[in-house]
């Protein structure tokens, strides 16, 4: 490293100054630069090479030289650039900006209208190896250990599996994982990280959807990656048999709710602890009735539970658990929206907020247009269409996989279709719709997914058309949610 200063002055508890007359810093600034004849030229690169920058600082500012060209700054949660004159045209209809909110435009008779992107997808997309990867599967388990992804259990062909591998992105290596001690091969089981283990309970030897000729579980397995063994889960005051259920974690224990057994839907809920590898009751006084397929989310202090189905009716109702008084809330239902299985949700802490996309209903699929927002604080749910030009919201969304980023929900796959969806709260009209057609990505329903803390692991799912034969895939892929999109924002004159 050459660092050359013709005249600087470093003085204590002060900043740095860059001058030819010998000024001292201004007492606001860190570096206080005073030239007439020169500037100051930050690292130059390509949108590519921009966009590759590994987690980039809040404020990290280059100079693109290629297209777009000019400063681009990351404002925490995408890369922004700053505008040039160039960039505004007054006598147009519709003109863009690299970046959100500028006061200037509405200055100038212009309306905000949404946001479109150039798409990088091409860069987007890295495929795992598939040496030593774990057999063609779908409904299967998927968590993140914190360094490693564990796959297990599902199916192939209706024939349930009893195996699984681990994945570590950093080497792009699986590696086996023991079978002594895990649980019968099953399918539609729930699961759950509790942070350091993985425990899977209940399923079926096969697809069937109330056993019919499967046999239906009610025990599990609890596995350790770091010992690579695993411990036996107590049946005794367990939930009966069943499948299509769902588990969430507290913290300390395990909630299984639902499901369906021998033709019949549940809604018995009980509470595992691992620590004592013992069952208890919950409560079943205001809570939600019989179903499977439905979604179940922690808040942090409740278990939320919503939609699903229930003989041949799609719900789209729901209900809240509280473990610390063993106590049901129900939710509003005012909201009219479609009842559903098969769709993706997430908790967003930070805003109190549960959002729903997509699923199957009664009209069948329900598409990319929008999303359902319930606020816990006020008991409200809210219907957002999408009001940006992103097309007709026509691609299929059931039965996807839905992982939060901690920013954004990301969806991907779902019934007869290869894509996905980038959504930001923060921006809650607008959304980014992916097409993984044209990089070599299936069609897949109910694929698994993960996210790392930096990128999406996808694993498997079926390719099939429905309830069709099976072919399910043993492929996986890495998704980069940084250099997927650089964005534009549309302004519009009336």
């Amino acid at each position: 490293m050459i660092v050359s200063l013709s005249a600087a002055r470093l003085l204590p508890a002060q900043g740095v100054a860059l001058n030819t007359d010998g000024s001292n810093p201004n007492a606001s600034a860190l570096l206080d630069m005073k030239s007439t004849t020169q500037g100051f030229l930050p690292p130059r690169m390509t949108a590519a090479q921009r966009m590759a920058i590994p987690r980039p600082a809040n404020g990290l500012t280059v100079y693109q030289i290629d297209a777009d060209s000019g400063l681009w700054y990351y404002d925490g949660s995408q890369w922004e650039g700053l505008a040039r004159r160039s960039d505004v045209h007054p006598n147009a209809g519709i003109t863009y900006l690299p970046h959100r909110d500028d006061p200037g435009m509405a200055a100038k008779g212009y309306q905000y209208l949404g946001r479109t992107e150039i798409s990088n997808e091409t860069i987007s997309w890295t495929k795992m190896t598939n040496v030593n990867n774990p057999s063609d599967r779908a409904f299967h388990a998927a968590v993140w250990t914190g360094d490693r992804m564990i796959i297990w259990g599902g199916e192939n062909n209706n024939s349930a599996l009893g195996d699984g591998k681990l994945y570590d992105p950093a080497t792009d290596t699986w590696s086996n994982m023991s079978s002594t001690g895990a649980p019968a091969a099953r399918t539609h089981f729930s699961y759950v990280w509790t942070g350091s283990k993985l425990i899977v309970w209940g399923g079926s030897s096969g697809s069937a959807i109330g056993g019919g000729s499967s046999t239906l579980y009610n025990d599990g397995g609890i596995y350790d990656p770091v010992l690579d063994s695993w411990t036996t889960m107590a049946t005794n005051g367990a939930p009966s048999v069943r499948s299509h259920h769902t588990a969430v974690w507290t913290g300390t224990e395990m909630i299984v709710f639902g499901g369906i057994g021998p033709l019949v839907s549940f809604n018995i809920s009980r509470r595992y602890n691992p620590a004592t590898n013992s069952w208890s009751t919950v409560s079943a006084t205001n809570i939600p009735s019989n179903r499977n397929g439905h979604t179940a989310l922690w808040t942090g202090s409740q278990m939320i539970i919503w939609g699903g189905q229930s003989g041949s009716s799609y719900l789209n109702t729901g209900g809240l658990y509280d473990p610390t008084t063993n106590t049901w809330t129900t939710m509003d239902t005012s909201h009219h929206a479609p009842g559903r299985i098969g769709h993706g949700a997430v908790w967003v802490d930070s805003l109190g907020q549960l959002i729903v996309f997509g699923g199957y209903g009664s009209a069948g699929n329900i598409g990319t247009n929008g999303v359902l927002v319930y606020t816990l604080s006020s008991d409200n749910w809210d219907i957002r269409l999408w009001l940006s030009p992103f097309g007709s919201g026509s691609k299929q969304s059931a039965f996807n996989s839905t992982i939060w980023t901690g920013e954004k929900m990301i969806t991907w796959g779902g019934l007869r279709g290869v894509y996905g969806l980038i959504y930001a709260p923060a921006y809650p009209y607008e959304r980014d719709l992916l097409d993984g057609s044209d990089q070599g990505l299936w069609e897949v329903f109910n694929p698994s997914a993960v996210w790392t803390g930096e990128k999406m692991l996808v694993f498997g799912g079926d390719e099939s058309n429905w309830f069709d034969s099976y072919d399910a895939s043993g492929r996986g892929w890495i998704f980069d949610p940084f250099l997927n999109f650089s964005q534009l924002y549309l302004y519009i004159k009336l």
